[in-house]
């Protein structure tokens, strides 16, 4: 019984575990606001500031990003680096990286994580 019990409650916290860490984080850039998280979806919004570097940071993959003012970020990733403007309603999808980015032009944006 105590085996089922202990078993029981690591599933269950190795589960939340698992949700909490949908939930994209930057290292420089702690007031992301979650605005919903449930069994299949984690919805954030973040403005980032213009000239933060958001630190590297990895995307665990099935997740879109939804500007909704524009956004222009100098993104490096695999020992390149690149430019990238999302107009607002632009939507792009972000498979699973690392990458770092810089941020131009301050914007807002809404990201989407696929359960």
């Amino acid at each position: 019984m105590r085996r089922t019990i202990a078993l029981s409650v690591s599933i269950v916290v190795a589960l939340a575990a698992a949700a909490f860490a949908l939930q994209q984080t930057y290292p420089n850039q702690p007031d992301m606001e979650t605005l919903l998280d449930n069994d299949r979806v984690v919805v954030q919004r973040i403005t980032f500031p213009t000239g933060a570097w958001q630190g590297e940071h990895s995307h665990a993959g099935n997740q879109l990003a939804v500007a909704i003012t524009e956004v222009e970020q100098i993104v490096k990733e695999g020992g390149k680096q690149s430019t990238r403007t999302l107009k607002p309603g632009d939507v792009l999808w972000v498979d699973k990286v690392i990458h770092d980015h810089k941020v131009v032009k301050s914007g807002t944006a809404v990201l989407i994580t696929l359960k």
